[in-house]
């Protein structure tokens, strides 16, 4: 049995508390029941007035993600043969590895795209909310924005792990060797309070990813977070620290303690 061990937390941040305003994040965590998969993840839902509906749309690509990835993973590991050509086609073909990429977020997005849609027609907004926005709520092509939410997403493989990204937050990733670093590269319309969302209209062809060999490169822990972890911190360096340490108190606690861990740690954390 695989000694990977996932897990997720979300909790509502100090500044929310404060202002009375609900958490619009949502995670996942998932280990195949064979131990040879592992996904991890976070959308961050937008805080702006207009995304009112920000924690419904994050929580729908927390589902469509994990729906997507387990897939993926389910694909890939269907036979020892089709194993074997994927880390050959996803490593050494840049070609392959961009269509494989741009196969799975394009359902990851459309999957999300329809949860949206669904949700605005079945639960359509108030009449005080459709006065307020009326530019999203009455047009069908602005509905997306008032779910808005950016996601970044982990699936690891026996031999190769698969990174996603669209919006802020960052994806720290250790290695065996010591070293630390984000992978996923960075788009540097992502500043301050402005991210880059799901709800764009590029975002189909702007998603972000990196794919890690793990034969060449062993990581040893990954971890996905929303902005509210660098934002803590002047320099990225704390970022590295929040999850080295992180690291050290995970090694020596395990399942209800973790969670019991974070459940009292993130909320002290964030105010």
């Amino acid at each position: 049995m695989s000694q990977i061990y996932t897990f997720h937390k979300t909790v509502i941040g100090h500044s929310h508390v404060t202002r009375g305003i609900p958490c619009e994040d949502a995670s996942a965590s998932f280990t195949a029941e064979d131990g040879r998969y592992h996904i991890a993840l976070i959308a961050d839902g937008h805080g702006q007035e207009r995304s009112f509906r920000s924690s419904v749309g994050s929580r729908f690509a927390a589902e469509s993600a994990l729906e997507a990835l387990k897939a993926f993973a389910e694909a890939v590991l269907s036979s020892e043969d089709t194993e074997t050509q994927f880390y050959l086609d996803i490593l050494e073909n840049p070609r392959y590895r961009r269509m494989a990429i741009r196969q799975l977020t394009d359902t990851i997005f459309t999957s999300w795209y329809d949860r949206v849609r669904e949700d605005f027609n079945t639960n359509p907004p108030s009449p005080e909310e459709q006065v307020k926005y009326a530019a999203y709520c009455s047009n069908e092509e602005e509905i997306p924005k008032i779910y808005g939410t950016t996601l970044i997403a982990a699936l690891r493989l026996p031999k190769c792990m698969v990174l996603l990204q669209q919006g802020d937050g960052r994806c720290d990733v250790f290695y065996a060797d010591g070293s630390v670093d984000q992978p996923i590269p960075w788009d540097d319309r992502c500043e301050g309070n402005v991210t880059t969302s799901l709800c764009d209209e590029d975002a189909f062809t702007s998603v972000r990813h990196c794919v890690i060999d793990l034969e060449k490169k062993s990581v040893v822990a990954c971890y996905v977070g929303s902005d509210g972890v660098e934002d803590a911190y002047r320099t990225m360096e704390g970022t590295h620290t929040f999850y080295r340490d992180l690291s050290c108190t995970l090694a020596e606690k395990h399942g209800p303690d973790v969670d019991a861990y974070l459940e009292e740690m993130l909320p002290e954390f964030s105010a």
